[in-house]
């Protein structure tokens, strides 16, 4: 597939691009605050102090969400993704790739409390998602600095209730790789939420167990919590691809939908979904419902 072919596909199936007017101002921003195309280091890096203060603040999330990233990335074929959490400013808390990708980061300044917002390193995933406040996929050519080109990204938000606690952005070199890593960040965020307000409730002793069960019982409401669930907790070893099969499947979607919207082709769905049975043991899509149910804690 030509470079034209790919953009056009990319465009087309790639969900939670940025308004144009939101580029132009992040662009017209960050060159206000004197940042170059050809700037090979960010801006604001907190060291120090500074950076012990703000791991501290932010280290139940770091606790809650550091487990989930490595799992996630276990599940990558390609190690050379790169993981990034933020704090609510866009200050990097945690990030996870494989050696050389870390090695590669650090040299050009992406590391513990580098801040990714536009006047330190232009436009990129996740300035773009702190100024809309909502999920943000972002090719790399978009990107402001040159240093950010060969990554192509999504980032979102994490909200608890009215407030953005942070940012997780997934980096891929592989722009096709956006299209189903879109469903993988928004789950990611979905269950980092619906955790961190477990886990906070639990160290709040003024509260009854009444309010307790409700908690445990809206979790379990959430089908976008449930898959989320199976991401980090599975043993079963389902790929990404797999898992985004499966949901589409729980959602009563038909092979020709999911084909289509997946963009891929119907031998591939089928080689999945014999993946996906032989690693359930299950021969139909009954049985395979009933694993993920018990999975889920729903039966």
């Amino acid at each position: 597939m030509d470079n034209v072919k790919m953009y056009e596909y990319l465009y087309e199936g790639l969900q939670f691009r940025p308004m144009r007017v939101s580029l132009q101002t992040i662009n017209k921003l960050s060159v206000e605050k004197g940042i170059i195309v050809q700037q090979q280091y960010p801006r604001d890096i907190l060291k120090d102090s500074a950076l012990s203060e703000i791991l501290n603040q932010n280290r139940l999330l770091i606790s809650i969400v550091r487990p989930l990233l490595y799992k996630v990335f276990s599940l990558f074929s390609n190690k050379a993704n790169l993981l990034l959490l933020t704090d609510a400013n866009g200050y990097i808390i945690d990030l996870i790739s494989s050696p050389e990708i870390l090695l590669s980061c650090f040299n050009n300044g992406i590391m513990l409390g580098t801040c990714m917002d536009y006047f330190s390193l232009g436009t990129n995933a996740i300035s773009l998602s702190k100024y809309e406040k909502g999920t943000i996929s972002i090719l790399g050519k978009e990107h402001f600095c040159h240093i950010l080109q060969s990554f192509n990204c999504l980032a979102t938000p994490i909200n608890l209730g009215m407030n953005i606690i942070g940012f997780l952005d997934i980096s891929t070199f592989e722009p096709s790789d956006l299209v189903h890593l879109s469903s993988v960040i928004f789950l990611l965020a979905e269950l980092i939420k619906s955790r961190f307000s477990y886990d906070s409730y639990k160290l709040n002793f003024n509260n009854d167990k009444d309010n307790l069960k409700s908690d445990i019982h809206s979790l379990k409401e959430s089908k976008i919590t449930f898959f989320g669930k199976i991401i980090v907790n599975s043993n079963f070893l389902f790929t990404i691809k797999e898992i985004e099969i499966l949901y589409e499947m729980y959602m009563k979607k038909s092979p020709a939908d999911i084909v289509k919207k997946l963009c891929i082709t119907s031998n591939t769905f089928k080689t999945h979904l014999r993946h996906i049975y032989q690693k359930l043991n299950v021969c139909t899509i009954d049985d395979c419902f009933v694993k993920i149910d018990n999975l889920l804690g729903l039966n």
